[in-house]
């Protein structure tokens, strides 16, 4: 646990790694909202996987983010 707790406080620019995963979550969710959206009122066409790729990709990054934050305080 020390090991993650240490990686999720690792400093990056000033900020933990912690709170860059967290801005990513956010901004993922918001691509991915945001392209099925795009999509239903035809704005962008794009197949129907890109939308499931970025809901994977949001799901991994956001249990990474919880795992680091769970971690930080067990």
């Amino acid at each position: 646990m020390d090991t993650l707790r240490q990686l999720a406080y690792l400093d990056l620019g000033g900020l933990p790694l912690l709170f860059y995963l967290g801005l990513l979550t956010y901004l993922l969710l918001l691509i991915t909202v945001g392209s099925m959206v795009l999509r239903q009122r035809r704005l962008l066409r794009f197949p129907f996987r890109v939308h499931h790729l970025l809901a994977y990709l949001t799901l991994g990054v956001a249990s990474l983010h919880a795992l680091l934050a769970i971690a930080s305080y067990v």
